[in-house]
């Protein structure tokens, strides 16, 4: 029996003061800071002071007949576990083990354990040792796509719910990209009614707070300025309660405004089609990191005026917005708290009802509140009709029409516009339409809490580092084509919108015929005295056409019960090159006015986007034919999220769709079922049941 060797335990008994990394073949490890336990040795043995990768096993796996097809099986359950850990073996239970002394497994060198702490049992899978204490093994990946802000690790292993973070200071071995860490997907038990998260992988917006690390929203001025968070944000720690992993914070637009330019950091870079795809919506960081590596499991944001939901169209993931409830998005740095909320996004379907049913029923729960469970059997499927007349979205229209006839309900095809306008709510003046109705009135809501959120930062900014004039100066958002930017760079710190706006875009900058000089001439007027303010009268006049329309919509067109409304999604499918040309598709503005592109969010109703078809261009970068993912939207009722996603699947799987997607350039690496063969010829699309990428490449002009 192998002996404790105690002279040598005392200086193992702290965790690290540094990240130390390693290299077994040619991938880098991170050497977890946190000492598991002192691996014992024989006197005969030398001292294991160098980094040692081994594997550990319990004692009854190690007395096991299938000892060695268990180790086996590790490298094809895990994707941390590598055979440079097969070398060594250390025997983890909670006591000091038996170990054969003539080693049971002849390749193999053992040793014994002794575990620091009793209360939380280690499992089987790859281990460091060093200093002859025992470590976790964290692999290091290449942050390739500039996802990132950058990677985190808890300093308590075994309780992340409560733990302090740190980041990730390492890079990759080329030095030129950061290094996000992973821990073995081995260290967790399977899914439980307890833990049915464990051992997901998540990363989560740079919006949420995590105890010990900075929240930077994306934005210079605002890391410099605000220490690290001393608390983790509410919604997160139920979810690491639940299970998950996280595993690194990605990157938002700056402040969430839908999508900015990368003024203060770098944008990542979206790995679908040709890979020099625009990163549109909010949360392009969390999207370029679900479709391009296959480690990230799921990502949560937060939803406002569609920009989290957007991401998930561009990239081709399937995401579900939650429906508004406050307890989930406490402690979060907030833009508008009426019209945001948590949402999911995943290349699997399944896998956002998993993360969705887990924390719904949790959080509810834990506020005494049932969830809604029951299975939902929609009565009618609602098709706005006039919500997808714009000319961007009949890719999209024809794709809906022929998954709502899956359904096998009622469908209802009706004018939002001429509803309205047969019974407008008796509170709403008789002369506007819809449209003038509702026209601005979520944006203006949204620019109002947005301003009264954000202005103790601009204060408390520039009180000790500003003159006089600087602290004066209060500027509006400007709209330039070519940065899609609500952040203007001004002196030492960037200002943007707090509560002087001017909304006076010339129309052809919104409908993306300028060319830049034009745009250039035309910026928003940036003189306080020809901006006017969001006043709190006019904010709360705002908010009551909002809750006028949300009871005229909740009686008159889809009654809370067992309806499902198709919606068209705000992203038109039509390849945006970052390379060639600016962007001319304005999404800031595009739901200024376009608010029925926005509606969940003014509803408060869970959301659902869905990968279900491509469409294809020609790109100028790669010279040959590349699919971009063409996506369909569809909302509930109110706290009807998860009967909704699941009705959803269920209707999927029955009629042979995918509910996953891959990872790289093409949502699906083979077409496998009718739907994906949409092909762009111009504004045509001819639906293929026998296509191919052959075909596509005589559809593309």
């Amino acid at each position: 029996m192998a002996t404790r060797d105690k002279e040598q335990s005392q200086p193992c008994d702290q965790p690290l003061e540094r990240q130390i990394i390693t290299i077994i073949g040619e991938v880098q490890y991170l050497v977890h800071p946190q000492r598991l336990g002192h691996v014992s040795t024989s006197a005969s043995t030398r001292k294991l002071q160098d980094i040692i990768p081994v594997t550990g096993l319990t004692l009854e796996l190690f007395n096991s007949p299938y000892t060695f097809q268990a180790i086996e099986g590790f490298d094809n359950q895990d994707d941390v576990y590598m055979y440079g850990f097969n070398e060594r073996i250390v025997i983890i239970d909670q006591s000091e083990p038996e170990v054969d002394a003539d080693n049971k497994i002849p390749p193999y060198r053992v040793h014994g354990l002794f575990l620091d702490d009793s209360k939380h049992p280690l499992r089987p899978g790859p281990y460091f040792i060093y200093n002859e204490g025992l470590h976790q093994a964290w692999r290091l990946y290449p942050d390739k796509l500039r996802a990132f802000n950058f990677g985190i690790i808890p300093r308590a292993v075994h309780e992340p719910q409560n733990s302090v973070y740190d980041p990730v200071t390492v890079l990759s071995r080329d030095g030129l990209q950061k290094a996000i860490a992973v821990p073995s997907r081995l260290y967790y038990d399977p899914p439980s009614r307890d833990k049915p998260l464990s051992g997901v992988r998540f990363v989560v917006d740079d919006l949420f707070s995590l105890k010990g690390v900075k929240t930077t929203l994306s934005h210079e001025a605002w890391a410099t300025l605000y220490s690290p968070c001393p608390e983790t944000s509410y919604f997160i720690k139920q979810l690491i309660g639940l299970g998950a992993v996280v595993v690194g914070k990605t990157k938002a637009s700056q402040f969430a405004v839908l999508h900015t330019a990368w003024v203060d950091v770098s944008s990542p870079k979206n790995p679908r089609a040709d890979g020099y795809q625009e990163a549109l919506g909010s949360s392009p960081g969390a999207g370029s990191a679900l479709a391009g590596y296959m480690w990230v499991d799921c990502a949560v944001g937060i939803d406002t005026l569609g920009g989290f939901m957007e991401t998930a169209e561009w990239y081709g993931l399937f995401a579900l917005r939650l429906s508004h409830y406050w307890p989930f998005v406490v402690g979060v740095n907030l833009a508008s708290s009426r019209l945001s909320a948590i949402a999911f996004m995943s290349r699997s379907l399944e896998r956002v009802e998993q993360a969705a049913g887990a924390s719904i029923i949790s959080i509810k729960l834990n506020s005494s509140q049932q969830p809604t469970l029951s299975p939902l059997t929609p009565s009618t499927i609602i098709f706005p009709k006039d919500l997808f007349e714009n000319e961007q979205h009949r890719n999209q229209k024809r794709l809906t029409v022929e998954f709502t006839k899956l359904f096998k309900a009622k469908a209802n095809n009706l004018d939002l516009g001429e509803a309205w306008e047969e019974h407008p709510p008796p509170n709403a003046p008789s002369d506007d339409t819809l449209q003038s109705y509702m026209k601005d009135c979520a944006w203006e809501a949204y620019c109002h809490d947005f301003g009264k959120k954000y202005r103790k930062f601009l204060e408390e900014y520039t009180k000790d580092d500003s003159t006089e004039e600087e602290e004066d100066v209060i500027l509006s958002p400007y709209w330039d084509d070519a940065v899609n930017s609500i952040c203007f760079r001004i002196g030492r710190f960037n200002v943007f919108v707090i509560s002087k706006l001017s909304y006076k875009i010339p129309g052809e900058v919104y409908q993306g015929s300028a060319d830049a000089s034009q745009i250039s001439a035309n910026y928003w007027d940036l003189s306080r005295e020809k901006s006017h303010t969001v006043s709190v009268q006019d904010y709360h006049h705002y908010c009551a056409r909002i809750v006028t329309f949300t009871e005229w919509f909740g009686k008159g067109i889809a009654p809370l019960g067992n309806s499902i409304v198709m919606l068209p999604t705000g992203v038109g499918h039509q390849p945006m090159s970052r390379v060639h040309s600016p962007s001319t598709y304005a999404p800031t503005a595009h739901r200024m006015y376009n608010w029925d592109e926005c509606l969940a969010s003014i509803l408060q109703r869970p959301q659902l986007v869905l990968p279900l078809g491509r469409t294809f261009f020609k790109s100028r970068i790669t010279r040959v034919v590349e699919a971009l993912p063409l996506c369909i939207s569809m909302m509930g009722d109110k706290d009807s999220d998860l009967p909704l996603i699941g009705l959803t699947i269920k209707v999927m799987k029955e009629n042979g769709l995918e509910v996953k997607v891959d990872a790289g350039p093409e949502i699906w690496r083979e077409a496998r079922w009718p739907w994906q063969y949409f092909h762009v010829n111009g504004n045509m699309v001819s639906l293929k049941h026998d296509g191919d990428m052959a075909d596509a490449t005589d559809m593309i002009e």
